[in-house]
């Protein structure tokens, strides 16, 4: 199950969660004035310098991306989080689960999923997802593998 688990994304989404929440009134050139006592000097929120200097790094979308990973049971729900996790692959959402009955499930609630996060996480661009099943073993390797359809015609 990948998770995007960078620890610079997870601690700037902290801090803007915890310190985007007061906002003060900017003043009118917050740039303007460099003496001390001059309008502008106010000081800034830390979560408002954060959202500053993602937006001019150019980091919206990984943090986008991000959030989506560690804000993934807000979407789903603790029980779902625990035998799932997702990612971005471009538009699409990648949703890992821990068995074939967790996918199948989530395809009938795909809808939902889709509504869920445009509406928690509006400025990641979602265009479809993609449920994934555990990795089935492989019976093509080892000392006791043959050619042909293999274990297939003794089961059922």
């Amino acid at each position: 199950m990948a998770e995007i688990r960078d620890e610079a994304s997870l601690v700037y989404l902290r801090l803007r969660r915890r310190f985007s929440g007061r906002r003060r009134k900017a003043a009118s050139t917050p740039d303007q004035g460099q003496e001390a006592f001059e309008p502008g000097r106010d000081p800034r929120g830390l979560g408002r310098v954060l959202d500053r200097l993602a937006h001019e790094r150019g980091w919206e979308p990984t943090l986008e991306k991000a959030r989506l990973a560690t804000e993934w049971h807000t979407i789903v729900g603790d029980d779902v989080a625990q035998h799932t996790s997702a990612r971005l692959n471009g538009t699409v959402v990648e949703v890992q689960c821990a068995s074939t009955a967790w996918a199948a499930n989530l395809k009938l609630m795909k809808s939902r999923l889709l509504g869920r996060i445009t509406e928690l996480l509006p400025d990641l661009k979602v265009s479809d997802m993609r449920f994934i099943g555990p990795d089935a073993p492989s019976w093509k390797r080892g000392i006791r593998s043959v050619p042909g359809r293999g274990p297939r015609d003794t089961y059922g």
